[in-house]
């Protein structure tokens, strides 16, 4: 059930400073003032107030009579509502910068779409998304805001033609499932994943579809012309394909031996030295071409040792280097001496007692102990490099005789390749042209087993898919199964004659003086609530609601609002209780000054049923002599 929203009172602030106030109390409350008083200016900046998401400019856009419009007479709106016994300051700054679009709670800001959340929940009404349209669509599926239902709950003076003027039917359909206590089952957000994964079935399975289809024209291009062996691609179809292929080529390939064998043997008694020959260069080719091969290698290795033994040698030579430069830097710092104590820092008599001992230590010294060990090191680093320089120039010249001898046999192959070619062409010549012509037709074939090879991997692709689409279906029976409430058990039928049962209510208490007011007493017209989990449908007994005629149709429009009013009464539904209803100028059915009066009546007899705990703000010229109502009257230009 919905928490119920008491509007308190109403503020504004001119640009002068000056304050103004209107206060409500729960019951009906009527806003009383000739044309142009200020009733609909008051319920415009309410309507502003509670989440308007459009720019000051277009709310509050009415000029008064000295030219200027409300967005420049006035600095600030605010409202203190009740929800739950807190009360909540609601306002408007839409000249202080930063905050012209924003609404501010209790001095939080907020935008439309976080107050319309922040309201939502402090009514206890779930919010939900639901689809605008085609579900299946991308973006389809928007929130059911506060605003939205806030349409059925005021009713402007310029709309009187429908529900919610210009409000698309699938908003009108999602706000009347939501104040039945429907729109969380019937739009639950494991509804709209299902929807999802739907829309990502569609798609696979449409993805599928056009791969097969594409993959059926490829293949059949790839058949020779006038070949209509596939029709449609299957792995058995490409298999049986590849296999008459590959039989295709082995009988031309037999074909092929038999014409070269035959050629030659017709011209072997001819041609024999020749043959000869050729097998003995052919024989000689072959065997050069392999000592090329080792060669090749030969020399690829010992391009490697010799960069290894060159990287090691200037490694030596680096360490000769720098062990020649530390023995330098001792002979020179061999003089230094030692002036003062590390210990206590103070000043030490640099006399030794002899020469062969330490002046600070006063152990015998050893002159010769360093320098021997330097020198020991540089000798052997200095045999190292000449070993190795020698090991170089070795390499390098086993690298000239190996280059030497890969000249020569890549020479002999030269020579012997142009021995081979006048009498490859001699033999050749006898069965060329046959031997090219079965070249032809198996390079075709060989050609045509690889694009179905391809294509039979292709195939894969398609399995992938098939697969998503398994696991996909899977998950959207899962998700069938667990769903809170399944929209074929929605139980529409007992909200929508709640609904329609608080309708006729309303008719049945302006028609009982004057009959003639809902001239649709005759059969069976009662108001119906045609209800689905896609659409709705109002009917008079058989006739659509809106075809019933002017005056009739405001009845019914008022009848929808109590209906609406009394459905806060009970617990199962989500109307707050609130109902704001700007009267339009004519609606007179007697004497001017109480010509409303009737309409007013049953809501006046509603709140007294509910203890007053729900509230009606009414704006109209002629009420008069009306009991147990909060009346504002209001004079003069609503400036």
């Amino acid at each position: 059930m919905s928490e119920k929203l008491l509007v308190k009172n109403i503020t504004r602030i001119n640009s002068l400073g000056e304050k103004e106030m209107i206060e409500f109390t729960s019951g009906v409350n009527l806003l009383v003032g000739a044309s142009n008083s200020g009733k609909t200016v008051w319920l415009m900046m309410l309507d502003y107030l509670l989440g308007d998401a459009g720019s000051v400019e277009d709310a509050l856009n009415k000029d008064d009579r000295d030219g200027q419009f409300l967005y420049e007479i006035f600095d600030e709106l605010s409202v203190v509502i009740e929800i739950n016994n807190v009360d909540y300051l609601i306002e408007r700054k839409w000249k202080q910068k930063g905050l012209k679009s924003k609404i501010l709670v209790d001095n939080q800001a907020y935008d439309a779409s976080e107050f319309s959340k922040f309201i939502l929940e402090k009514l206890s009404i779930p919010v939900i998304k639901f689809p605008k349209g085609n579900p299946y669509q991308d973006g389809a599926w928007i929130e059911l805001t506060f605003r939205i239902l806030f349409r059925h709950i005021y009713r402007q003076e310029r709309f009187w033609g429908d529900l919610a003027d210009k409000q698309p039917e699938s908003e009108q359909h999602a706000a009347i499932c939501q104040f039945l206590g429907l729109a969380e089952y019937l739009f639950s957000p494991l509804g709209n994943e299902l929807i999802d994964k739907r829309k990502e079935l569609i798609r696979l399975q449409a993805q599928k579809d056009q791969f097969q289809e594409v993959l059926d024209q490829i293949t059949k291009r790839l058949l020779p012309a006038g070949e209509k062996s596939i029709t449609f691609v299957t792995v058995d179809s490409l298999n049986e394909r590849i296999r008459e292929l590959r039989d295709q080529s082995q009988v031309l390939l037999a074909q092929r031996q038999s014409v070269i064998a035959n050629g030659i043997n017709a011209s072997l008694d001819e041609a024999k030295p020749d043959v000869a020959l050729e097998i003995k260069l052919t024989e000689d080719r072959a065997r050069i071409v392999q000592d090329l091969e080792t060669s090749a290698e030969l020399r690829k290795r010992e391009a490697e040792k010799l960069n290894r033994f060159a990287n090691l040698l200037k490694s030596v030579d680096s360490e000769y280097s720098k062990l020649n430069r530390a023995k330098s830097a001792g002979e020179l710092l061999a003089d230094i001496k030692i002036t003062h104590c590390p210990a206590c820092d103070q000043e030490i008599d640099p006399k030794p007692v002899d020469e062969d001992t330490c002046f600070l230590c006063h152990q015998p010294l050893n002159h010769s102990a360093n320098e021997d060990r330097v020198e020991f090191e540089l000798h052997q680093l200095d045999s190292e490099r000449k070993e190795l320089r020698e090991l170089i120039e070795r390499i390098k010249g086993e690298q000239e005789e190996s280059m030497h001898k890969h000249t020569l046999l890549y020479d002999s192959l030269i020579t012997i390749d142009q021995q081979l070619a006048p009498l490859k062409q001699r033999l050749s010549g006898l069965v060329q042209a046959q031997v090219s012509a079965f070249d032809l037709r198996r390079g075709k074939l060989e050609e045509q087993i690889q694009n179905f090879n391809r294509v039979l991997k292709t195939l894969n692709y398609r399995d992938e898919l098939s697969k998503k689409i398994d696991d996909l279906n899977a998950l959207i029976q899962r998700q069938i199964n667990d769903l809170p409430k399944n929209t074929e058990t929605i139980e529409y039928e007992q909200g929508a004659d709640d609904l329609c049962d608080g309708m006729m209510e309303y008719i049945n208490k302006i028609a009982a003086t004057r009959p003639d007011r809902w001239p649709f007493t005759e059969g069976n017209n009662r108001i119906r609530l045609y209800l689905n989990d896609k659409r709705f449908n109002f009917r008079v007994g058989r006739t659509n609601w809106y075809s019933i005629g002017a005056k009739p149709k405001t009845y019914f429009l008022l009848a929808y609002h109590y209906g609406l009013l009394k459905l806060s009464l009970q617990n199962t539904y989500n109307y707050p209780g609130l109902l704001i209803i700007d009267f339009p100028p004519v609606l007179a059915d007697g004497d001017v000054k109480s010509s409303e009066n009737y309409l007013i009546k049953p809501f006046i007899e509603l709140c007294e049923s509910a203890n007053n705990t729900v509230q009606v703000i009414i704006a109209g010229e002629a009420f008069e002599e009306l009991e147990n109502v909060n009346t504002i009257t209001l004079e003069g230009a609503y400036k």
